[in-house]
């Protein structure tokens, strides 16, 4: 959450990175209400867990015009409004933030189980990351561990948290995270 003058609160729902306009900057669905990186992780989880209870391509549209209005509104003091440019930037922001999500709903029914988590992550880092890793090496792995996250509180919530359904996937997870985000971290600190 940023607060601008006048106490506006931007609450945005999807942003990537497009070109390197600063207003476009790549949030991965901040929802935070406090800090930001919560926003990050919570809002991808509403983002998954939304187009997942609509028709793919009507989630899509919802998804990304909510995203749209989200950022002229948090962004209006930001960015003034000469010609097309700033909300041309913003529409094309909020369509490829959501197009993880509506890739994620058309493949991961086909897939059975557990398995299914994987498409969010690798739609996610494809679509979002490799912009990314293109300017810091090694920073695939922050987005790809929170799309994957989002899918798996998804999934765990379809199965209503029971924990002898969730138990393998849960643990395969966890253990997923913790090797993935400690090789992180020991790569950042040693870069110094």
């Amino acid at each position: 959450m940023r607060r601008s003058g006048g106490g506006v609160v931007q609450w945005n729902i999807s942003e990537s990175s497009v070109a390197d306009h600063s207003h476009c900057d790549h949030r991965h669905l901040s929802l935070g209400f406090v800090f930001a990186p919560v926003g990050a992780w919570t809002g991808t989880i509403l983002a998954a867990w939304f187009i997942g209870t609509q028709r793919a391509w009507r989630g899509f549209v919802l998804l990304a015009g909510i995203s749209f209005v989200l950022n002229l509104i948090s962004n209006w003091r930001g960015s003034p409004l000469t010609g097309i440019e700033p909300p041309g930037w913003a529409m094309l922001a909020a369509l490829i933030g959501a197009l993880p999500f509506v890739l994620n709903r058309l493949t991961s029914e086909r897939r059975p189980g557990f398995l299914a988590t994987l498409s969010l992550p690798l739609w996610g880092t494809a679509v979002a990351g490799l912009s990314h890793a293109a300017k810091i090496p090694g920073t695939v792995a922050i987005p790809f561990l929170t799309y994957w996250f989002a899918a798996v509180i998804v999934w765990m919530w379809d199965r209503e948290f029971q924990v002898k359904k969730i138990a393998a996937g849960a643990s395969i997870f966890g253990a997923a995270f913790l090797l993935v985000w400690g090789s992180t971290l020991s790569c950042l600190l040693l870069r110094g």
